[in-house]
């Protein structure tokens, strides 16, 4: 087993299903349908705890990315990028990059996220 397996409790298992059905999927409040960042319980427009969740489109941009030059699991041989992105519909994920370390890179630059294997990560777009 891997030591990143997620641990899935009520709240995050609709995220993860999707993955598992190469889905990628963000939350909304149930109320008011502004989306809201993954981990959020209550929507801090309307206070309501009614959470739905729908299909991402997969579409967004670079935020900010980091690249590792050291191995922390034989999962991630170094050297390998972790970059924050922002989907179009206004949330942020900390993903994967998908792509090469020295890739040339910049903030805004356009990029898609896609799901494979039960995984999401991002690349260029």
């Amino acid at each position: 087993m891997s030591v990143f397996a997620p641990s899935t409790d009520t709240w995050s298992q609709p995220f993860y299903e999707g993955l598992a059905q190469g889905e990628l999927r963000y939350c909304v409040c149930a109320a008011c349908s502004r989306a809201l960042p993954y981990g959020a319980r209550v929507c801090r427009y309307c206070d309501s705890a009614g959470i739905a969740w729908r299909p991402a489109a997969g579409a967004g941009r670079l935020c900010a990315w980091v690249t590792y030059r050291r191995g922390f699991a034989p999962e991630f041989p170094p050297p390998y990028r972790v970059a924050m992105v922002e989907l179009q519909e206004g949330v942020r994920l900390l993903l994967p990059w998908q792509g090469g370390a020295e890739d040339p890179l910049r903030q805004g630059a356009p990029v898609r996220v896609t799901v494979e294997s039960g995984r999401a990560s991002a690349h260029l777009a």
